[in-house]
């Protein structure tokens, strides 16, 4: 698994977080499940990252909470799944209110969808920098 995005959002609707990982297979799982809308946006998510995954199954993050994780040379440890709120289908600049958002990941992984993490180490995370688990959660 490599980072595809990092950012730090500072856009109406944004979350104070620790740490907050979100992966690419789920978002593509959830548009393909919403016929009225051919891609999500990944900032309704307000991720710090998006992380590309293999085919690891729908929600890969739902395994990953107790696990402590390696990204570039920060060291973090998933806490819990992100549970997702009304802020997600809410317009923001350039995208429309779009309550079949949340609505299918109700459906599918009960308003989950990615995963909050204390920063454990310190580090630095680039794009194209590799994940690795340090521990067995």
């Amino acid at each position: 698994m490599t980072v595809h995005r990092t950012a730090c959002f500072l856009a109406p609707h944004t979350d104070i977080i620790i740490f907050q990982s979100i992966f690419s297979r789920p978002v593509r799982c959830v548009v393909a499940e919403i016929s009225s809308v051919n891609s999500v946006d990944v900032r309704r998510f307000r991720p710090t990252i998006l992380i590309e995954t293999a085919d690891d199954g729908v929600f890969p993050e739902d395994a990953w909470v107790g696990h402590t994780i390696q990204v570039g040379t920060t060291t973090l440890r998933a806490e819990e799944k992100t549970k997702r709120c009304g802020v997600t289908f809410l317009s923001q600049p350039g995208l429309d209110d779009d309550p079949d958002i949340l609505r299918n990941i109700v459906r599918h992984n009960r308003r989950h969808l990615g995963v909050y993490c204390s920063v454990a180490l310190q580090g630095i995370i680039q794009v194209g920098d590799q994940l690795t688990f340090l521990d067995d959660g």
